[in-house]
């Protein structure tokens, strides 16, 4: 009896610890007081800033609202996913930077994004509690540019460096010519069938005959020819390496590139690289001022790039150097609002601290291509070709006409 009895109470005991808590009758984890809620049961408040492609204004019937982005869509997926059947939405808002209110939307809101370092040390220090997450994580900037333009430069700081190599052309003419000089003056009265008693006659078959023996005869001469030649390709070959990416590939020191307004993490790169940033309020102006010449170069986010210009059908433009960079772009999250669901909801927490947003990029991006340069001078003693791609290789022939 006694045995019976004591496994009768065993099974109780079981039933109620394992058995009730998930019924249903009033223990669920969204209503236990002692249990974090797994998620919420009103609206959460999203504050965000226009930053496209992670968040995304759209004009309806003449009110702005957030409705498609990279970070927008993913967020709503956390809890779309992870909160199947429940009724809480997602709010999204738009925060203004020059609005009076600015402080004031942002601490009301539950989730803030984007977050960068000054804006995360300034909701710190405010009195509430915040948690942090990288939601993107961005490979850097980089440097979009015009082919036709570039390619213009080219050719005028190639042809620039041939014209500042004279000294080399008349070295070349003044060595030849005394050497002329001198060789009829020593052989003329022996050997005047070849070298007339004329000066002017002479002194002219005399330079024919150093020049001929530069190039092709006589070991002296031909050192000296060595050298003079050697001379003037190394210069020619100087200046097609030097000129061929000058500013790109070496550095954007002194560089004027233009760069979208209020992106102050471009910015601040492009001073910190040296180059003179320009701000201009869309892509449609930053377009513009490329065209007109009044800046070198579009500086810019690479997954904002790939975005921007997935549609384009300009095949002038190219990406003519990448900028290696760590950018996060974070999310704040309110703990008195936030966090229970977080430590309730491990589906919530795994999406947060392990971001799978990959492929959103991918349905908003398409990579852009890089440069590859063919530059073709046309001289009258000569043709120079150079191909360069990345890495950087120069191949350069000479063939006479």
């Amino acid at each position: 009896m006694k045995t019976a009895t004591i496994l009768v109470a065993a099974f109780l005991g079981t039933l109620i610890r394992d058995v009730i808590p998930y019924s249903g009758c009033g223990f669920s984890n969204n209503s236990d007081e002692g249990q974090a809620k797994k998620c919420p049961d009103k609206d959460i408040q999203e504050v965000v800033l226009e930053f496209p492609p992670y968040m995304i204004l759209s004009d309806e019937e003449n009110e702005a609202t957030f409705d498609r982005g990279i970070v927008f869509e993913y967020i709503q997926s956390i809890f779309k996913d992870c909160c199947k059947g429940e009724d809480a939405r997602v709010e999204t808002e738009a925060l203004h930077l020059e609005s009076d209110y600015f402080m004031t939307e942002l601490h009301d809101a539950d989730i803030v994004f984007p977050v960068d370092e000054a804006l995360e040390d300034e909701l710190t220090t405010s009195g509430v509690s915040y948690a942090f997450y990288d939601i993107v994580h961005s490979p850097g900037y980089v440097l979009i540019d015009r082919m036709d333009q570039y390619n213009r430069k080219v050719k005028s700081l190639v042809l620039k460096s041939l014209y500042d190599s004279w000294p080399i052309f008349v070295l070349i003419f003044l060595l030849t010519g005394i050497a002329g000089v001198l060789i009829w003056a020593l052989e003329y009265h022996v050997r005047n069938e070849d070298f007339p008693l004329k000066f002017k006659r002479g002194s002219c078959e005399g330079f024919w005959w150093a020049f001929i023996s530069i190039t092709t005869v006589g070991v002296l001469w031909i050192l000296i020819g060595l050298v003079v030649i050697t001379m003037f390709t190394a210069t020619v070959t100087s200046a097609l390496t030097n000129t061929a990416l000058p500013e790109f590939t070496n550095t954007l020191e002194g560089m004027k590139v233009g760069v979208l307004e209020k992106d102050f993490e471009a910015e601040e790169e492009a001073r910190y690289i040296e180059a003179n940033p320009l701000s201009y309020r869309n892509v449609a102006d930053l377009n513009a001022a490329l065209s007109s010449e009044k800046v070198e170069g579009i500086f810019m986010e690479r997954i904002q790039t790939y975005y921007y210009y997935k549609d384009s059908n300009d095949e002038n433009l190219r990406i003519f150097k990448a900028i290696n960079a760590k950018i996060s772009y974070k999310i704040a999250l309110k703990t008195n609002t936030m966090q229970q669901f977080i430590d309730g909801n491990s589906c919530i927490k795994r999406r947060l601290e392990h971001p799978l947003i990959d492929q959103i990029i991918k349905n908003y991006t398409k990579p852009m291509k890089a440069h590859r340069v063919r530059v073709e001078l046309s001289c009258p003693e000569f043709k120079a070709y150079a191909l360069i791609t990345r890495p950087l290789r120069l191949a350069v022939r000479l063939t006479n006409h």
